[in-house]
């Protein structure tokens, strides 16, 4: 796993080796921070099932990268005893797998949905989040546009682009709210409070234990660092305006025909993202209410689905390799079952695989 909960790549672990991703190559990302667990179901075929925890894309980004499936429960849905907070109210074990019968298995099992509002007995329809989708190649996104359509097509249901910026813009939450980016920009930024506040209790022990403050990473000292300088008044101020996020989008964009709806989010590009490189590439946007945020925010489920093979010439073997390429279904709390049956008879539909194989390949066994 990452340290301490961060998004960090192969070259900026420290005190241990990072995990290899068994896809492609062998030399690529494991997208960070369940890195292991993914990693391992993608290597191992007498493993079926692999956990970890997702506070925000740490099940769902290893799932793309390691070409597997993965569920980022809804909140609630299993308890976070013997976890170390990271934001506990985003906090929430996850499941990585291969076959996505056994995921919905093992999450049947698993997840208890007793205190949820009985949902409706059908999804109501895809929503395709424009503004999320401006950071993934134009093929890339066409190919993840053409699956949320022929899900769409599938399910008799209706697709829908949606703009979510301009939505805010025509009904903002209150007269005198600013634009969507100034109002939420930073809110996301108040979670380092959280981070580093409940880390508390581990520089303590260490400090006793050692005498010294533990050095741990760059990433996460930097995260750290903004922790330590944001006030409980700001982080406090942050929550309200993610609260505030929260109601606007449920009372505005899951309405009517989009009561119940799937939306198809975007995790990352499938492109060469060496172990040994320095990571200089740009990372999807980690502040206001991106698409790895808004589940949390939303309190929702989301499944990484790898729906194709990404072709690029490896500087490793010298020659064609292929990247997974997953996206990220989310739907209404509750919904977890609901959203993999849902899943696996769109991708049979489709003539998609619902179990994934080990190794380079996901499809070549």
């Amino acid at each position: 796993m990452n340290y301490l909960g961060n998004w960090e790549e192969a070259i900026e672990y420290t005190d241990y080796q990072a995990p290899w991703n068994p896809r492609a190559d062998g030399y690529q990302s494991t997208g960070g921070s369940s890195s292991g667990s993914a990693a391992a179901i993608a290597a191992y075929d007498w493993l079926d099932i692999a956990i970890g925890t997702d506070t925000w894309g740490s099940i769902t980004r290893p799932a793309h990268w390691c070409g597997c499936f993965g569920l980022r429960p809804s909140i609630g849905s299993i308890s976070t005893d013997g976890i170390v907070p990271y934001v506990q109210s985003w906090d929430v074990p996850g499941i990585l797998a291969r076959d996505l019968q056994k995921c919905r298995s093992f999450a049947q099992e698993w997840l208890n949905f007793d205190n949820f509002e009985k949902s409706p007995e059908s999804f109501s329809s895809i929503i395709w989040p424009t503004d999320f989708w401006k950071i993934i190649d134009s093929k890339q996104s066409s190919v993840a546009k053409s699956f949320a359509q022929h899900m769409a097509i599938s399910l008799n249901i209706k697709f829908e682009e949606i703009s979510f910026e301009e939505r805010w813009r025509i009904a903002p939450p209150s007269a005198y709210a600013p634009l969507l980016p100034e109002f939420i920009s930073q809110a996301t930024a108040s979670l380092a409070y959280d981070v580093y506040h409940n880390s508390e209790d581990f520089r303590s022990r260490y400090w006793d234990m050692f005498k010294r403050a533990p050095y741990t990473t760059m990433q996460n000292e930097r995260l750290w660092d903004a922790g330590k300088n944001t006030t409980l008044k700001e982080r406090n101020k942050g929550f309200e305006r993610i609260d505030i996020y929260h109601q606007w989008f449920q009372q505005t964009i899951l309405t009517g025909d989009h009561t119940n709806a799937i939306t198809v989010m975007p995790l990352e590009n499938a492109t060469p993202r060496y172990r040994d490189d320095v990571p200089n590439f740009q990372r999807p946007p980690q502040d206001g209410i991106n698409a790895l945020a808004l589940e949390p925010v939303m309190k929702s489920p989301v499944l990484a689905v790898p729906i194709a093979e990404i072709p690029y010439h490896s500087r490793v073997t010298d020659w064609e390799e292929k990247l997974p390429f997953a996206v990220a279904l989310m739907g209404a709390p509750g919904t977890d079952l609901k959203l993999l049956d849902t899943t696996i008879q769109i991708l049979q539909s489709l003539h998609l695989p619902t179990v994934v194989q080990v190794g380079r390949s996901m499809y070549e066994g």
